[in-house]
This record gives structure tokens, C-alpha cells and sequence, in this order.
């Protein structure tokens, strides 16, 4: 009996036929979200790298100054040109 004889049998292949379609399917979705999960942790982790170099930036300058402000009057000085780049600086970025 062969497969045209037997519906049964074209049913089996049928059938089998579309549990590999499906698994296919499947399988490009499952590989797609991994993408996707992957492309968002590391743009979390790199979000977090700058974090963390931004805050060891700072504290980094914050020993440098601390270091190099022995007197008050070298700290009065650093304070007024600080005070006078940051006012520049911010009517810079109003501007833009």
C-alpha cells in the first residue's frame, strides 16, 4: 500500500510537516527575542560602565582639588573662576 493509497498515511505527513514549520517558526522567534534580550542588557551595562566612570570621575577631582586647595585664599580663587565657567557654560547651553 503506498502513501497515496492510504490517507492515513498522507495525514502523518502532513502532519509532520507542519510540526517542523511550526518548530522552524519557533526557532527564529526564540532566536530573535534572545537578540533582542542580549542588545538590552549590554546597553544596561553600558549605561551602568558610564555610570560608574562618571562617579569615579568625580570623586577622582574631588581628591585632586582637596589635594591642591591648601588656603582659603587658593579656594576663594578656584570658586570664583569655577562660578564665572559655569556661568559661561550655562549660557552656552540656554542658547542651543
Amino acid at each position: 500500500m503506498s502513501v497515496e493509497d492510504n490517507p492515513l498515511a498522507f495525514d502523518h505527513a502532513e502532519i509532520i510537516a507542519q510540526a517542523k514549520e511550526d518548530a522552524k517558526a519557533q526557532t527564529a522567534e526564540m532566536v530573535s527575542k534572545a537578540r533582542e534580550q542580549i542588545a538590552n542588557e549590554r546597553e544596561t551595562a553600558l549605561r551602568d560602565i558610564r555610570r560608574q566612570v562618571a562617579l569615579l570621575s568625580v570623586d577622582v577631582a574631588e581628591k585632586v582639588l582637596r589635594a591642591r586647595l591648601d588656603s582659603s585664599a587658593e579656594q576663594q580663587a578656584l570658586i570664583g573662576r569655577l562660578a564665572d565657567e559655569a556661568t559661561a557654560t550655562g549660557k552656552g547651553l540656554k542658547e542651543s
